[in-house]
């Protein structure tokens, strides 16, 4: 083997050893100094095509030798087989070449080596670094060179820091900014590293910082027109939300408030007092206008209800304004406070005592009256006021009072005027003993106890009114009866029953109301004129006042615009007329033309007394017999749109027809029926007018309006018992019924009746004895009984539900009466 083949094989099978370059052993080859050999682009030094290899350079000289001269090319391979350099030429064989391609095993055997003067032991190859110590600092030992790094061992020079690995000025490195790893970054802004400080250089346009911090930079979108920020963040400012020139007025104070942390808004204003809607329960001025107390819709102790309505407190009277709220208050100077009244002169309720006399407010406080407190009444003056059981206050309003005024009218066809009287019957519903004064003027007539429970009948004697020859005013024309407790009262006209060979023929009667349930306005009820052959009698109503100077104002209906004049009343029934205590005015209707005083209106200036009815008259006018009727009527206030009627029962428990009618007193007047009844009156045009029922069944009536309905019992020859005749009441709203009814029916009668509407199943009792018998009426939900009294007197009925009582008496000899058991008088 020569020895160029020899060394040729050394080359290669060091070179293939991945140690050294075959060049740099003085074999042939490239003159490069790269290690390792290059490769190809795809990472292989495999080629595509067998295209001859390049002739090797001429070899670097190796350690201590001269490099040998360049081979010649080899031949090219097999397509596809992988290309190779063609063996080097033979190199020149310098001084020390084989010493230069040893290996090294110390930095001395690397002294000045082209590779550097550091021997990796490891490799046996010199190199210009082994550990970072060989390189400057900043820099470190990566694959024999110095490379730009650093360790924590090995660090940076200068003023430098080593920051993962590498040297950064943290001054002004923006990765490493004063520390390692903090990094400058401001989102859509500009930001430099300043002496080892982030420094912010502004917002890129469309951008603004209001939370000033650097980590989300230019964090909102700015407006076109405007700044996005608010405020700066934390920053607190004075505040206030009212309306201007309410600051520092009445409770209204400013607050203060703090900049949110985003710096795009204010926080809430804390410590502000804003305007209220003024309180009526304070002396503040709450809604900060000035003034204090002057209220508002919906404000504390403001609303109120109904409008008009009145309260007072220190400051004055408030009224309820149509806002639902109290207005602001209203002094009444010298004046009182009334809650009911307004700015008034002095308080209803409150007086004083002269001896007996109470000098007490009266009750429009308008001025002080004097009462004398009636001991007849059993009443005294205590405290300004006069007391006792029968105080107005104590009675309410209803049938049950003590002071009444039985009132004789007209029933001149009354036989033998000597054998019958006429009468009150006084019942005692309570648990003392009542005594009864009847004077009729500054004259006693009669003094009487009615024990508790217990009734008496006292004769009274019969006036000019019983027979009169035309309309007339009589001064104590009236009797005046008091009680020292509460009773009722009923007159008879007259009180006796008679046989076939002696009776009165014309009886009626009626419940009276006290003064306590008086009114100032009524309709009347009455019928029209009676002629048969010479006799000829007419209707009536009666006016009777209790207090001097009342004035009654007389308003005829279309019927009854024709009456007897007299007493200050014209022939056309239009008047005015002034009565006294116990003064009487009976207006009588004409016989001659037609008259019917139903409908007939009455006011007056002070609560009257008004009693309806006939002289004598036929029911119907063509049956027999003509009869007296008479019966109180109900003030105005106290009518009704609801009422239950009945028929009169006979002995023999059948009905007996009754004439009803319903009488208009406010206008055109819709009615409906219960059960329907298409043949009845279902309007009555107009105030006075009145439509009539002919029926001998029960029935609800149903207006829309207020209406009185007055009942008449047919005469005696309507039936073929021929008992009863022409006796009138008045049916009682159903507003007005009672829970208790303490009433009277007249002795000797052989037929006395009582007819009971209660609520359908409601438990009633007479005299404590349960009542049955009840018949619905139609699909009311009511229902009537009637019951056969065993006696006349006192009687008393009494439910859980309020009802209606209604008496009624039947002689043979064409007699009868019917009245009310009693009532509420209440305003519905």
């Amino acid at each position: 083997m020569s020895l160029v083949a020899s060394t040729c094989r050394f080359c290669l099978l060091v070179a293939s050893g991945g140690m050294i370059s075959a060049a740099a052993l003085g074999c042939g080859g490239s003159a490069s100094t790269d290690f390792p050999p290059t490769l190809s682009d795809s990472g292989s030094d495999v080629q595509t095509d067998g295209t001859a290899g390049s002739g090797g350079t001429a070899g670097s000289a190796g350690a201590g030798g001269t490099g040998g001269a360049a081979g010649t090319g080899g031949t090219g391979g097999a397509a596809g087989d992988a290309a190779v350099d063609g063996p080097g030429g033979t190199g020149g064989i310098g001084p020390d070449a084989n010493e230069a391609a040893a290996p090294c095993s110390s930095d001395n055997d690397c002294i000045g080596h082209p590779e550097g003067p550091h021997c990796n032991t490891a490799q046996g190859v010199c190199a210009a670094c082994v550990t970072a110590d060989h390189c400057a600092l900043g820099m470190i030992c990566e694959s024999g060179t110095c490379q730009p790094g650093c360790t924590p061992q090995h660090g940076c020079p200068g003023a430098q820091t080593c920051c993962a690995g590498k040297c950064a000025d943290t001054s002004s490195d923006m990765s490493h900014c004063g520390t390692c790893g903090n990094a400058c970054s401001y989102p859509n802004g500009n930001i430099a590293c300043s002496a080892g400080t982030c420094v912010v250089g502004g917002c890129l346009p469309g951008f603004e910082d209001c939370d000033k911090a650097i980590s989300n930079g230019c964090e909102v979108i700015a407006p076109d027109a405007g700044a996005a920020c608010a405020c700066t963040p934390a920053e607190v400012t004075g505040c206030y939300e009212g309306p201007p020139g309410t600051q520092n007025v009445g409770i209204c104070v400013g607050g203060t408030k703090t900049c949110a942390a985003s710096g795009v808004a204010w926080g809430p204003c804390n410590g502000q007092v804003l305007p209220q809607l003024d309180s009526c329960l304070n002396t503040t001025d709450d809604n900060c206008d000035g003034v204090f107390n002057n209220g508002g819709p919906g404000a504390p102790g403001c609303a109120c209800s109904p409008v008009g309505s009145m309260k007072c407190d220190a400051y004055g009277l408030y009224v309820c304004g149509g806002n639902g709220a109290w207005g602001p208050p209203q002094s009444c100077g010298s004046k009182l406070c009334s809650a009911t009244l307004g700015c008034v002169t002095c308080l209803p309720g409150t007086g004083q005592c002269v001896g007996n006399v109470a000098h007490r407010c009266a009750p429009d406080g308008s001025s002080y009256i004097d009462e004398a407190c009636d001991p007849l009444l059993g009443s005294a003056c205590v405290a300004g006021a006069c007391t006792g059981p029968c105080t107005w206050s104590a009675l309410g309003k209803s049938n049950v009072g003590c002071e009444f005024y039985p009132t004789v009218t007209a029933n001149s066809e009354m036989m033998t005027l000597s054998s019958w009287h006429f009468a009150a019957a006084v019942s005692n519903p309570g648990t003392t003993a009542a005594t009864i004064t009847v004077t009729q003027g500054a004259t006693t007539i009669a003094t009487v106890t009615v024990p508790a429970g217990g009734a008496q009948v006292i004769n009274l004697p019969w006036t000019t009114l019983q027979a009169p020859t035309g309309t007339m005013l009589l001064a104590d024309g009236a009797y005046r009866l008091r009680s020292t407790q509460p009773v009722t009262v009923f007159q008879y006209n007259p009180y006796e029953y008679g046989t076939s060979s002696s009776a009165p023929y014309t009886v009626d009667s009626s419940m009276l109301l006290p003064v306590n349930a008086w009114g100032t306005t009524y309709a009347v009820a009455s019928r029209p004129q009676w002629i048969q052959g010479t006799y000829k009698f007419a209707g009536f109503y009666a006016v009777v006042a209790s207090t001097d100077g009342t004035l009654v104002t007389l308003q005829p209906s279309a019927t009854g615009a024709s009456v007897q004049a007299g007493g200050g009343v014209p022939a056309s029934g239009a008047a005015t007329v002034a009565l006294n205590r116990g003064g009487v005015l009976q207006v009588l209707g004409t016989v001659d033309t037609p008259s019917d005083l139903t409908g007939t209106m009455v006011t007056a200036s002070r609560p009257v007394q008004v009693i309806g009815g006939h002289n004598c008259t036929d029911v119907p006018a063509t049956t027999g017999y003509c009869d007296h009727l008479e019966e109180s009527m109900i003030p105005l206030p106290a009518l009704g749109k609801d009422y239950f009627v009945g028929a009169n029962s006979l002995p023999s428990m059948a009905k007996k027809g009754v004439l009803t009618r319903i009488i208009a007193v406010e206008g055109a007047t819709n009615i409906v029926y219960d059960p329907p009844n298409g043949a009845w009156p279902s309007m009555v045009p107009q105030t006075g007018a009145f439509g009539e029922i002919d029926a001998t069944t029960s029935y609800r009536i149903t207006a829309d309006k207020r209406v009185l309905v007055a009942q008449y019992m047919k005469g005696s020859a309507a039936t073929t018992d021929a008992i009863g005749d022409p006796s009138m009441t008045i049916a009682v709203p159903v507003g007005q019924y009672r829970t208790s009814h303490v009433f009277h029916a007249g002795t000797g009668w052989p037929s006395l009746f009582v007819d009971i509407v209660a609520p359908t199943g409601s438990p009633v009792t007479l005299d404590a004895a349960a009542v049955g018998g009840f018949a619905p009426i139609g699909s009311s939900g009511y229902a009537m009984a009637t019951v056969l009294l065993a006696a006349g007197g006192a009687h008393r009925v009494s439910s859980s539900a309020e009802v209606m009582v209604t008496v009624y008496g039947m002689g043979g000899q064409s007699e009868s009466f019917w009245h009310p058991g009693g009532m509420d008088l209440d305003p519905l």
